[in-house]
């Protein structure tokens, strides 16, 4: 691999133009400022052995940066974008993975797999850890893959009611797993501030608020839109 930098000319030069457009010969601007691996169709940039086909490196103190910058500021449709796109319904996902060598990761992105849910999941890939999914209706899952409501938090999809009866709730849907602990504690810390308004329809079968035992489904107090 021949390297040529910023003192070369002439007909130095004119040999560089002519190796980029040869087949075999790799290519090495100013000591791996840019590199083409001819035989791996890769390109590196900080690097003379790109593992991936665009690898860029930083052997020295200081921060890499790779930067996407629109200097318009007349016209609010020219953006800075980075687009990540798939090939199609049933090709792969499209997603980024952030992570420390040697150290934990987390991919972000849309799971092809997966009814094109957007995630974030721990791992190198979509769909093995999801610990935040927001599916194609809107609906939210934290520590759930498969949300059943607007916010589902935790893996339960329904509740059972009258000690037999399963139903699936709907709205804000919260799991707590937490032995010997309040399950949820809602404060306003402002001394003159309210605490909480639940508001339901007025008929005698609207539950404005129902607490059930757990093992047995058993109501243990109830206030419907009726008043009783």
């Amino acid at each position: 691999m021949a390297n040529y930098d910023s003192t070369h000319t002439g007909a130095t030069i004119d040999s560089a133009v002519s190796q980029v457009t040869d087949s075999t010969t790799d290519f090495n601007v100013d000591s791996n400022t840019l590199v083409v691996d001819k035989s791996a169709n890769s390109v590196g940039i900080g690097t003379d052995s790109p593992s991936q086909q665009l690898d860029i490196k930083q052997s020295v103190v200081g921060n890499l940066t790779a930067r996407v910058y629109n200097e318009s500021n007349s016209n609010l449709t020219d953006h800075a974008r980075i687009l990540i796109t798939s090939g199609g319904t049933s090709g792969g996902d499209a997603f980024l993975n952030i992570g420390i060598s040697s150290g934990d990761a987390y991919s972000v992105g849309v799971d092809n797999d997966d009814s094109d849910k957007f995630k974030i999941s721990k791992g190198s890939a979509l769909g093995t850890d999801d610990r935040f999914v927001i599916d194609t209706s809107g609906n939210v899952g934290i520590g759930n893959a498969a949300p059943t409501a607007l916010l589902t938090v935790g893996a339960i999809t329904t509740l059972v009611t009258d000690g037999t009866t399963a139903v699936t709730p709907e709205g804000v849907n919260v799991h707590i797993t937490e032995a010997s602990k309040y399950a949820m504690g809602i404060k306003n810390a402002d001394a003159s501030g309210d605490g909480l308004i639940i508001q339901a329809g007025d008929a005698s079968d609207d539950y404005a608020l129902r607490v059930e035992n757990y093992d047995s489904g058993n109501d243990l107090f109830v206030i419907t839109g009726g008043g009783s």
